[in-house]
Protein backbone atom coordinates (compact mmCIF):
# COMPACT_ATOMS: atom_id res chain seq x y z
CA UNK A 1 0.00 0.00 0.00
CA UNK A 2 2.96 2.10 0.64
CA UNK A 3 3.96 2.02 -3.39
CA UNK A 4 0.87 3.03 -4.49
CA UNK A 5 -0.20 5.41 -1.79
CA UNK A 6 3.41 7.47 -3.01
CA UNK A 7 2.31 6.92 -6.61
CA UNK A 8 -1.02 8.77 -5.68
CA UNK A 9 0.90 11.56 -4.09
CA UNK A 10 -1.10 10.83 -1.26
CA UNK A 11 1.15 11.69 2.26
CA UNK A 12 0.78 8.54 4.99
CA UNK A 13 -1.80 9.30 7.49
CA UNK A 14 -3.61 7.46 10.20
CA UNK A 15 -6.88 5.50 9.03
CA UNK A 16 -5.34 5.82 5.39
CA UNK A 17 -5.43 2.17 4.58
CA UNK A 18 -6.29 -0.55 2.39
CA UNK A 19 -10.08 -0.29 3.73
CA UNK A 20 -9.98 3.51 3.53
CA UNK A 21 -8.68 3.15 -0.07
CA UNK A 22 -11.70 0.70 -0.61
CA UNK A 23 -14.11 2.93 0.97
CA UNK A 24 -13.19 5.92 -1.27
CA UNK A 25 -13.84 3.68 -4.20
CA UNK A 26 -17.60 2.78 -3.21
CA UNK A 27 -18.11 6.10 -2.23
CA UNK A 28 -16.80 7.82 -5.26
CA UNK A 29 -18.72 5.62 -7.82
CA UNK A 30 -22.03 5.65 -5.82
CA UNK A 31 -24.26 6.63 -8.68
CA UNK A 32 -23.51 3.82 -10.53
CA UNK A 33 -25.58 0.82 -10.14
CA UNK A 34 -24.77 -1.75 -7.31
CA UNK A 35 -24.40 -5.03 -8.99
CA UNK A 36 -21.49 -3.03 -11.65
CA UNK A 37 -19.88 -1.56 -8.32
CA UNK A 38 -19.68 -4.85 -6.39
CA UNK A 39 -18.29 -6.39 -9.70
CA UNK A 40 -15.88 -3.80 -10.00
CA UNK A 41 -14.81 -3.41 -6.18
CA UNK A 42 -15.16 -7.58 -5.86
CA UNK A 43 -17.49 -7.36 -3.29
CA UNK A 44 -19.38 -10.61 -3.01
CA UNK A 45 -22.42 -9.28 -0.78
CA UNK A 46 -24.20 -5.32 -1.90
CA UNK A 47 -25.13 -5.48 1.56
CA UNK A 48 -21.46 -4.93 2.83
CA UNK A 49 -20.72 -1.98 0.62
CA UNK A 50 -23.94 -0.36 1.97
CA UNK A 51 -23.33 -1.20 5.46
CA UNK A 52 -19.88 -0.91 5.34
CA UNK A 53 -18.32 1.37 2.74
CA UNK A 54 -20.31 3.44 1.07
CA UNK A 55 -21.10 6.99 2.60
CA UNK A 56 -22.40 9.80 1.53
CA UNK A 57 -21.02 13.29 1.93
CA UNK A 58 -22.47 16.43 2.50
CA UNK A 59 -22.14 17.21 -0.67
CA UNK A 60 -24.15 14.82 -1.53
CA UNK A 61 -27.00 14.97 0.70
CA UNK A 62 -27.05 18.87 -0.02
CA UNK A 63 -27.50 17.98 -3.42
CA UNK A 64 -30.16 15.34 -2.87
CA UNK A 65 -32.33 17.36 -0.99
CA UNK A 66 -31.81 20.41 -3.57
CA UNK A 67 -33.22 18.52 -6.63
CA UNK A 68 -36.16 16.75 -4.24
CA UNK A 69 -39.83 17.30 -6.08
CA UNK A 70 -41.28 20.67 -3.71
CA UNK A 71 -44.87 20.76 -3.05
CA UNK A 72 -46.67 23.25 -4.01
CA UNK A 73 -46.88 25.88 -1.38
Amino acid sequence: MGAGRGAAGLEPKRGRGWHWLRRKFATDLMGLPLKLLCELGGWKNAHTVLRCYQKADEGQLRKALESRPRAPI
